[in-house]
């Protein structure tokens, strides 16, 4: 049976069922309920998928408690780890302040990698959505429209 008489059979018996007003009211209803309890069953799986992802995370890598249990070794590395973000972004910042606001010279050839390292230091501290944000104003300061590579 092709697609067509499939269709042209289904056609036929929704016409032979006889629709109420009483069940033309509760369809909306019922259509948004079952979208509701879909969206919530995705979310649940959503949920225990990052559960599982983080303490797979855990068995390989480790907490901060594990680090505690290792001595003065475990607190080193634990302020090593602690210290690196704000390390990276002081030196990111002072850089940037002297070549954007003292003037001094980015070596010829290194003005793109010097982007790119702030481009990523920048997303490391402020997160994805903030470079999105500031994006469109790179793409004006290097001459290119948004969405163009």
């Amino acid at each position: 049976m092709n697609i067509t008489k499939s269709l042209k059979l289904v056609g036929k018996v929704f016409e032979k069922i006889p629709i109420t007003d009483v069940i033309l009211k509760k369809l909306p209803k019922s259509v948004d309920e079952a979208e509701h309890n879909r969206k919530m069953e995705l979310l649940d799986i959503i949920e225990e998928r990052d559960s599982h992802f983080m303490q797979r995370i855990q068995e390989l890598e480790g907490t901060s408690g594990d680090l505690q249990q290792a001595g003065w070794p475990g607190h080193i590395v634990l302020f090593f780890r602690g210290v690196q973000r704000p390390f990276w972004g002081f030196v990111v910042l002072f850089l940037n302040y002297n070549v954007y606001i003292n003037g001094s010279a980015v070596p010829e050839g290194l003005e793109r990698l010097f982007t790119a390292v702030t481009l990523i230091i920048v997303t490391f501290l402020f997160g994805e959505r903030a470079i999105k944000n500031i994006f469109p104003l790179f793409d004006r300061y290097f001459g290119r429209k948004s969405g163009s590579e």
